[in-house]
């Protein structure tokens, strides 16, 4: 969708971000985009942040600056609001020419993938508020926050490593420093992995009043991903209806059925989570069979 060189048709979510990350205004367009470059991960990250030479970045030098600029200051108001930062890692299997699994590694996050998650966390913010400004049923991505079940237990185990977090009502700011206690720490995997299975799981829903708890966002919905994630593209199909003159009493979606469906793909993206584990936890194993006997540390 993103070949270089031709024109593409796009929803286009246009912001003007203030030095401190403010999102200061917004418009949304239906347009054209005709992509420059088509430029990778690694290639921006050595390019931007590490000062090293490009011939496909250097004509879009003064465009990736501002970009860069922009991250820099979106990423100034996630930490003052203490949005959670958890460091999960994925991993990437290596398959040989007998399609066995070679190799196991974790997938490298550079600084250019942070570029584009800021900037697609405050696109999806625009749209949530575009959306319930002009009351038109549509999936937002809602995440509330702590188990209740679970948060007197986590409390308890935080204190064991010496981490304390406030009340039985911990806010995102009581997650964030908590973080930031163990983030040297050896076990700071398994401690951060307790931290998060203590979360409720987010998922879709047209209810425009719960937000992120993990982003520490009011406003929060799913719209730069529409040819890979229905609920994105239900709120491009809702964006559209306002932008050609629409409203809430027009479209074609009730609240109901907008209900119905952020059920199902909360539904269905928990199957998908859930298959994802299992063929990885699969692969591993296979993985692990010729290591056997061995000892790590």
């Amino acid at each position: 969708s993103l070949n270089p060189k031709v024109d593409r048709l796009v929803m286009v979510c246009e912001m003007q971000v203030g030095a401190g990350g403010a999102i200061n205004q917004y418009q949304f367009h239906e347009a054209v985009i005709h992509s420059h470059a088509r430029l990778i991960y690694d290639q921006v990250s050595a390019f931007l942040f590490d000062g090293k030479e490009d011939a496909d970045c250097e004509p879009l030098r003064h465009h990736l600056q501002s970009l860069k600029f922009v991250y820099q200051a979106l990423a100034k108001a996630r930490k003052r609001r203490h949005a959670i930062e958890f460091d999960t890692r994925e991993v990437v299997f290596e398959y040989n020419d007998q399609r066995k699994i070679e190799d196991i590694h974790p997938y490298a996050r550079n600084e250019a993938h942070l570029v584009i998650e800021e900037c697609m966390i405050a696109a999806n913010v625009c749209a949530a508020r575009f959306l319930k400004k002009n009351k038109v049923p549509a999936l937002y991505r809602i995440h509330e926050g702590p188990n209740p079940d679970k948060v007197q237990g986590l409390i308890e185990f935080l204190s064991a490593y010496g981490v304390r977090m406030q009340g039985l009502t911990p806010k995102p700011k009581d997650y964030a420093d908590a973080l930031e206690q163990i983030r040297e720490r050896p076990e700071f995997d398994m401690i951060q992995t307790v931290m998060l299975r203590s979360l409720l799981q987010a998922s879709y829903s047209p209810d425009t009043e719960t937000g992120h708890f993990g982003l520490a966002l009011d406003d929060y919905a799913h719209f730069t991903s529409p040819i890979r994630r229905y609920p994105d593209l239900l709120v491009h199909r809702a964006i559209r209806h306002v932008l050609r003159g629409g409203n809430r009493d027009n479209y074609s979606y009730s609240l109901d059925a907008m209900t119905a469906l952020g059920e199902s793909c909360s539904r269905f993206e928990r199957r998908a989570d859930e298959a994802t584990r299992d063929a990885a936890d699969w692969l591993k194993c296979e993985f692990l069979q010729k290591h056997v006997g061995n000892e790590y540390d």
